[in-house]
């Protein structure tokens, strides 16, 4: 034995070879499938979504577009369920509201956007007088005779003033417009249609192709502004 001692330590330098370690067989899955839904987190994000909101302070005088945003998460997702409730009993209960004004708060935020609650914070406009001047609106501003003017508190007079002129110049025109204009308006589109779609297969020109690219994209943003009353 202390012969090979020694042989081992003149060959190896002093040192005993590493053995690999036995591999060890991988342990069955035996775990249980995680559970898609926790009734408890369903919870918690009802009471931040609620907290976030403000929901049971001031959500029925003036509401901003995080509350609305907030309402349509909780009727989205269902939270309402973790409590027992239907919709209805929670927005009674829980928000101090009606069902009928919680879902018009969110048809609002869906069809007019973040803008129309920061405006309705400023001043009272109702959803059909909104949609008359919708057009003119921005994210940011109201546009009327090519000057922008912010939605903030402190131009509150001059927006209430905007608000009502662009309201009588509509009114005129409906009062001025002739009969059968959707009919006219419908043949002059068609013929710019035309026109359009003539450029588009007979030019070569790049500059030419480019612009009448321009002019499609333009069209479409002005089509988008368009705001017609739900049917």
């Amino acid at each position: 034995m202390q012969k090979e001692d020694t042989e081992f330590r003149r060959s190896r330098g002093g040192r005993r070879p590493i053995t690999a370690a036995p591999s060890i067989p991988p342990l069955p899955n035996t775990a249980e499938p995680v559970a898609e839904a926790n009734p408890e987190n369903a919870l918690l994000d009802l009471g931040r979504s609620i907290g976030q909101g403000q929901a049971l302070s001031f959500l029925a005088s003036k509401c901003s577009s995080a509350q609305a945003e907030c309402l349509q998460s909780i009727r989205e997702q269902k939270h309402y369920e973790t409590l027992g409730l239907t919709w209805e009993e929670f927005c009674r209960r829980h928000l101090g509201i009606s069902r009928s004004y919680a879902d018009q708060l969110i048809r609002n935020l869906q069809e007019f956007g973040a803008t129309y609650f920061r405006l309705s914070k400023i001043l009272h406009i109702s959803e059909a007088a909104y949609r008359e001047i919708a057009a003119a609106v921005t994210a940011d501003a109201i546009e009327i005779d090519g000057e922008n003017i912010a939605i903030v508190p402190e131009n509150a007079a001059r927006i209430r003033q905007t608000l009502a002129q662009l309201r009588s110049d509509l009114h005129k025109a409906r009062a001025n417009r002739p009969a059968g204009a959707i009919t006219s308006l419908q043949s002059r589109l068609d013929a710019c249609f035309q026109e359009m779609t003539g450029i588009a297969r007979v030019s070569l020109d790049l500059g030419e192709q480019a612009g009448l690219r321009a002019l499609v994209e333009y069209s479409r943003r002005k089509l988008q502004h368009i705001h017609l009353p739900p049917q």
